[in-house]
């Protein structure tokens, strides 16, 4: 059933409201690549550290815990292309 909302919108409104949510979205995925990119170069920093095997096991650690917050379904529902 249509509003009278949907009648006083006009079709550029629409339009321009697509347009922002898909910016959006594009602007998140940008951000999560950037993250992505982010974890691969510190993944690198981690095996190039100078010390001991311990302290690069804990950084291992901490750097797998962050690879699964990036995984997470949160945070990949968030990034889903949709058709």
């Amino acid at each position: 059933m249509m509003t009278k909302r949907d009648y006083t919108t006009l079709p550029w409104q629409k339009r321009l409201r697509d347009l922002e949510i898909s910016k959006e979205k594009c602007n998140i995925r940008n951000a999560w690549l950037e993250l992505v990119e982010n974890m691969i170069a510190t993944d690198e920093l981690i095996e190039d550290m100078d010390c001991s095997e311990e302290e690069k096991e804990e950084s291992r650690r901490l750097q797998k815990e962050a690879w699964e917050a990036l995984f997470s379904k949160e945070m990949i529902g968030s990034i889903i292309i949709e058709d």
